[in-house]
């Protein structure tokens, strides 16, 4: 096992993102509640304490709130106007993380997008 100089944050979707999702497409048809329990961890610099990770994620925030957005939408012009992260904390529940181990003893591909 390899410590990972990262720390992590996980999102999950709270009731404003689900009804974004909804209010664009009514035909949806996965429910609230798979939605919710959709997630995604994002990596960031490892830092010192929550504080710094909390600045770190303040600036970082409208780059995981578009990424979180393109999950389901490509057209950015359904997106929010603002995603700040006064709005961000509204849609998302933020889980922090100060360690990341990875457990497999491969290299680590990464992809762009």
């Amino acid at each position: 096992m390899k410590l990972l100089n990262r720390d992590a944050v996980m999102v999950r979707p709270k009731k404003p993102f689900i009804d974004w999702i909804y209010y664009n497409d009514s035909s949806v048809k996965i429910t609230p509640e798979e939605i919710k329990n959709y997630r995604n961890i994002y990596l960031i610099p490892e830092m010192e304490d929550d504080e710094a990770r909390q600045k770190c994620l303040e600036k970082n925030c409208q780059e995981i709130f578009q990424a979180e957005l393109f999950e389901w939408y490509t057209d950015e012009t359904l997106f929010p106007k603002d995603l700040n992260y006064k709005v961000f904390k509204e849609w998302f529940e933020i889980e922090m993380f100060e360690m990341v181990v990875d457990t497999v003893d491969k290299p680590i591909k990464t992809e762009s997008y």
